[in-house]
């Protein structure tokens, strides 16, 4: 029996969808079971992640999901697919979801070789829970969770433009004096390395930043280093003044020359009042 791909999220196939979370008015759950252009979408305040649970007539199997990511403006940017047996299981995840990439492979072998198209996939913690994208700039929240700077930069902006102050995404507990996102420089040194081992492997992560480049710095050049400490012809490396010559002499020996002197290291000459005194 050929393969049918068949609309479950319509009336008689799917007896019910439901949310955990708000809906904005006029975008509720139930629109997904209409043929129409509303579509779902949480309320403004609403935090992710947010679920949506189908509840079908009968057992289905799936072979291929196909998910409209965008509504309006708004865009879905990470999506995670679980299912379970009948109520009061457990909630499984499933597979990959492809709508990323285009159309879903029709079989494993297609599987395989889009998975060595894609190249390697970064380990879970190199990912930002929210974007789904691998981190730039980790940094570890007070809840614990860690997520990307430029996430938590957007967070906080639209956290603003409610009139609220800057919070954890996850806890919604503002941030504090003794409360606040610290980067994780030990996750961002591993990000830095998988990335620069993997990156000619795979389009995606090569156009990831990074802190690594791919060869050594042929204009490195080593710190120069630091300048003697200034001292005077006689030896003495207290009480001292500059000269306009950018050359050191101490206090007794200023008082000893005229009002119009030279130095006596290179000769330029000079006016006692042009001397300023050195603090160390």
């Amino acid at each position: 029996m050929g393969s049918e791909v068949l609309d479950f999220c319509s009336v008689g196939l799917c007896l019910e969808i439901t949310s955990s979370s708000a809906c904005s008015d006029g975008f509720e759950p139930s629109n997904l079971l209409v043929d129409d252009d509303c579509g779902f979408l949480a309320a403004g305040f609403v935090r992710p992640p947010v679920s949506l649970t189908l509840r079908f007539c009968c057992p289905v199997v799936l072979r291929q999901v196909r998910l409209g990511l965008r509504l309006r403006q708004q865009q879905t940017t990470g999506v995670q697919l679980l299912v379970a047996a009948s109520e009061g299981n457990a909630w499984l995840p499933v597979g990959s979801l492809w709508e990323r990439h285009g159309e879903p492979p029709p079989h494993e072998e297609a599987a395989r070789v889009l998975l060595e198209r894609l190249g390697p996939r970064p380990p879970e913690e190199f990912v930002d829970p929210i974007t789904c994208e691998v981190m730039l700039l980790p940094m570890v929240l007070p809840s614990g969770h860690t997520v990307d700077q430029a996430t938590l930069e957007r967070h906080e902006r639209a956290e603003a433009a409610w009139g609220r102050p800057p919070g954890d995404p996850f806890s919604g507990v503002p941030f504090g004096a003794g409360s606040r996102p610290v980067p994780d420089a030990a996750l961002k040194a591993r990000i830095d390395h998988f990335l620069f081992e993997h990156a000619d492997k795979s389009a995606e992560l090569a156009a990831v930043g990074r802190t690594v480049g791919r060869a050594r710095l042929a204009s490195f050049q080593p710190r120069p280093p630091p300048a003697p400490a200034p001292a005077c012809r006689c030896g003495a490396a207290t009480t001292l003044y500059s000269l306009p010559c950018k050359h050191a002499v101490c206090r007794a020996c200023l008082l000893r020359l005229p009002k119009a002197a030279e130095c006596a290291t290179c000769g330029q000459a000079f006016s006692k009042g042009d001397a300023v005194r050195l603090h160390s």
